[in-house]
């Protein structure tokens, strides 16, 4: 379309509209040429797929072209200067034009043809009319990714350069109406759905909506978890335990909620008493805090804990229900089996989804999803392909006769009557709770990794932070499996509940974060290299770019030998790191309540490490005491413990540490989340069988008010020297090793 077609077929008010958008008139001329000089680079570049469907493009290059008067401004600076005026709520277009990818790990031809793309919908929407509010807002989605600051969108967006327009927004709805139904990635949702309805409605030439808009209040509130109910032993009631996780924005990257997760701020139980009690409000809140009381005892599986199924109880209901499979309450039977096998409560097994052989049950799935599981396509060379479904193999004997899990003609009538009849026969006192609590209490008492009884059981991430942070093999947790089903089978002295064919098989669950060794060796291996290449002839010029290097490797290694969470002043200060005794004192967690630190003991080649960068700190404070007397008071404190240890420079001033300031200096070197250190040597204490408390000591993964060394704890604080053996031939194994700086 010419200019004349363009005003028989758009209304003037608009084209105006959108011209003074895309060409403020406030503008130098400078500037001006250099969004002209963009958006003529666009265009060109815009696949023909999508230029067929916008026939504006002749007329916006032809004004384009136009503004080209003087030698174009920088895009950079086009948009510092809107930022440092603060109108990027006015200029959201020219802001959206001039923004640039800052991360080299992202694919460069994709972000441009997502901009290309998102830049001549704008154009037609805005010469519709009434659509601004939809055009702002994947304006504003775009130049955020440009920064890195959708990271976990990333990872979502369909490809661009392999789909038409049609079926680029039939993907985008399909990906934003599946993440919508987890709420781990109802932020994504939402983010999608800026792409998804601009470019639907300039597809389909849909109107635009105009909303009235009053004044609204809005509140900072906390994301709330709530657990699965857990069921009392003697029936009068029930318990949910609510976890006040974070008070952060809805837009947190995935890595963010995991570690939010895992560092809870607030712990609410609610006891719900069943009948409806008519004793005063004292009783009642007496009797809530003693059934509160026993759920927490209940966590440490006591050998001594009367509310606990023994052996003799089990024997008996296997026997008792075995011998049901072929009467009347034989799905009663196949019914508490299941919750003896799995560890759930009946409500739980009618809503598991089974896995059928040749039209019979044959199994269980169990779906395993993480948050920092779905990671952008350029990240999967760094990263492990994991499965996120595992199936539990179900002895025949109890679903031979079943079609489906739901058991529709099981009531709770029918559970409680046949439980009685098997405790007045036998003088026992088995209840549900019993039965479906025994697969943890066993498998506890056994010294099994938590995460494999929680695989078991379906739980979901959220109820056990370790989940989260965990990589390990099926065939691991099926044999964990099986010898519990072979342990029920022997002592109900019944060969057909164990598993006698070979089900194992060896897929990769759980996080793909915890990175191959080979990658780590390279990793290392490339930063040494590059630091010996940047190091220059004159070793006291001390630039950015070598000190950035520097702190790289540092943090690298330091966080690997100490799990710290990214924070703002990561690592915190030299002086909370005995240098003689290696014991590093944590606070990452701050935002909890009461004392939320932790002591740890770093390996050997770490403290070399430090000192070699303590080192590295003085000689530049040194050199630098005439030429740059602030910089130098920062090397100074560093190295004195008045300030963080760590910040990065460039070659006009410095930056704190903090996961805003981490994501660019990075990006360039190792990409990933910036956790995912905890998630490699999680992985690896658990492969090297460290005890699951212990390593939850050392992640910080310990409860509130379940201090990890504490008065009745059972675990010796010598044992973290174990862990920082463990850590240290990791590290010489891989290649790390200490070098000089200075």
């Amino acid at each position: 379309m010419d200019k004349v077609e363009i005003e028989q077929y758009f209304e003037r008010r608009y084209i105006k509209r959108c011209l003074s958008l895309l060409f403020p008139t406030t503008f130098s001329t400078e500037t001006l040429s250099a969004l002209a000089v963009e958006i003529i680079r666009l265009t060109a570049l815009l696949r023909q797929e999508y230029k067929y469907e916008f026939q504006e493009l002749k007329f916006i290059v032809t004004e384009a072209r136009m503004k080209i008067i003087t030698p174009p401004a920088r895009l950079l600076d086009v948009l510092s200067c809107i930022k440092k005026e603060k109108t990027l709520g006015q200029h959201y277009l020219p802001a959206f034009l001039s923004c640039e990818l800052q991360r080299s790990s992202y694919d460069q031809e994709r972000f441009d043809q997502y901009k290309a793309l998102t830049f001549i919908v704008s154009i037609r929407l805005l010469m519709m009319g009434q659509h601004e509010s939809a055009v702002k807002g994947v304006c504003d989605e775009i130049r955020l990714f440009s920064v890195g600051k959708r990271e976990s969108l990333a990872a979502w967006l369909p490809d661009v350069l392999r789909k038409n327009l049609p079926d680029l927004i039939q993907a985008l709805e399909q990906i934003r109406t599946s993440t919508a139904e987890n709420t781990k990635t109802q932020s994504v949702s939402n983010q999608l759905s800026k792409f998804y309805v601009p470019y639907r409605d300039s597809y389909e030439s849909r109107d635009g909506i105009t909303r009235d808009i009053s004044s609204k209040e809005f509140k900072k509130n906390g994301v709330v978890n709530s657990s699965s109910i857990q069921q009392l032993d003697d029936g009068t009631g029930f318990a949910v335990e609510l976890r006040e996780i974070s008070n952060s924005s809805s837009g947190n990257d995935h890595w963010e909620k995991e570690e939010n997760d895992s560092g809870q701020t607030r712990k609410l139980r609610i006891v719900t008493l069943s009948p409806a009690s008519t004793v005063s409000y004292a009783s009642r809140a007496i009797q809530a805090k003693a059934i509160s009381n026993r759920l927490l005892k209940k966590k440490l599986s006591l050998s001594c804990d009367i509310y606990q199924a023994s052996l003799f109880e089990i024997k008996i209901l296997l026997k008792e229900c075995i011998a049901s499979l072929h009467t009347k309450n034989n799905d009663t039977a196949q019914l508490l089996i299941f919750m003896l096998i799995f560890g759930n409560q009946c409500d739980q097994i009618r809503s598991m989804r089974n896995k059928k052989h040749k039209g019979k049950i044959a199994g269980v799935k169990r779906v395993h999803t993480l948050p920092t599981q779905k990671q952008r396509d350029e990240l999967a060379p760094l990263l492990r392909k994991v499965d996120t479904s595992i199936i539990f193999p179900v002895p025949s004997l109890i679903t031979e006769s079943l079609q489906s899990l739901k058991f529709k003609n099981v009531t709770d009538a029918d559970i409680k009557n046949y439980l009685q009849h098997i405790n007045k026969k036998h003088e026992t006192h088995i209840t549900q709770t019993k039965i479906s609590t025994f697969l943890g209490h066993k498998l506890k008492q056994e010294g099994i990794d938590p995460v494999l009884i929680e695989l078991i059981k379906g739980s979901a991430p959220s109820e056990l932070a370790a989940l989260s942070y965990t990589q390990l093999k099926s065939n691991s947790l099926l044999t964990t499996y099986q010898r519990y089903l072979n342990f029920l089978s022997k002592i109900s002295a019944c060969q057909e509940l164990s598993l006698t064919t070979k089900t194992l098989d060896n897929k990769i669950i759980g996080t793909p974060l915890a990175i191959d060794d080979k990658l780590l060796h390279q990793l290392f291996s490339a930063l040494t290299e590059r630091l010996e290449m940047l190091k220059s002839p004159d070793e006291q010029s001390f630039p950015a770019s070598y000190h950035n290097l520097v702190t790289v490797h540092v943090q690298i290694i330091l966080a690997l030998s100490s799990g710290y969470r990214p924070v703002t002043g990561w690592f915190g200060k030299i002086t909370d790191i005995s240098l003689d005794t290696g014991q590093f004192w944590i606070s990452d967690k701050e935002n909890r309540l009461g004392d939320a630190s932790r002591v740890i003991v770093l390996p050997p080649i770490t403290l070399e490490c430090i000192k070699q960068y303590t080192a590295f700190l003085n000689a530049a404070a040194f050199h630098l005491r005439n030429t740059d007397t602030p910089l130098c008071k920062r090397y100074r404190e560093a190295a004195s413990g008045q300030e963080h240890l760590f910040f990065y420079r460039s070659e006009t001033h410095w930056d704190e540490v903090s996961p805003k300031t981490m994501a660019p200096i990075f990006d360039s070197i190792f990409p990933l989340p910036p956790n995912w250190h905890r998630h490699h040597i999680r992985t690896l204490l658990h492969q090297s069988n460290v005890h699951s408390e212990l390593i939850a000591a050392w992640m910080g993964h310990a409860d509130i008010g379940e201090a990890s060394f504490a008065q009745y704890s059972s675990l010796n604080f010598k044992e973290l020297y174990k862990i920082a053996e463990i850590i240290n031939h990791h590290l010489n194994q891989n290649g790390i090793k200490v070098v000089q700086y200075d």
